[in-house]
């Protein structure tokens, strides 16, 4: 086993598992030495893969979750920024 390179994308991906917003953080992979970028990003999408593929083919809804949307009042504050739409932008 390697250095702090070799656990970068198992402790992202467990981060991602956990909180996926933790997607956000993935571009910190970049950082890394172009071998252990390459190792660590497959790593990293093998076991995010691996602990969401069974949710995803069991339940197809699962994803559905992260298209809710929220009304979007007359006086919100997204009507400065000119959206004028009932719910807010996905």
């Amino acid at each position: 086993m390697g250095g702090v390179e070799d656990k970068t994308g198992v402790l992202l991906a467990l981060a991602v598992d956990s909180k996926p917003w933790a997607v956000g953080f993935l571009p910190l992979l970049l950082a890394l030495p172009r071998p252990a970028r390459l190792r660590s990003a497959a790593s990293a999408a093998g076991l995010v893969a691996a602990a969401w593929l069974p949710f995803c083919l069991t339940h197809m809804e699962t994803l559905a979750a992260a298209r809710f949307t929220i009304p979007n009042q007359p006086a919100s504050s997204l009507r400065w920024f000119g959206v004028h739409d009932a719910a807010t932008p996905w």
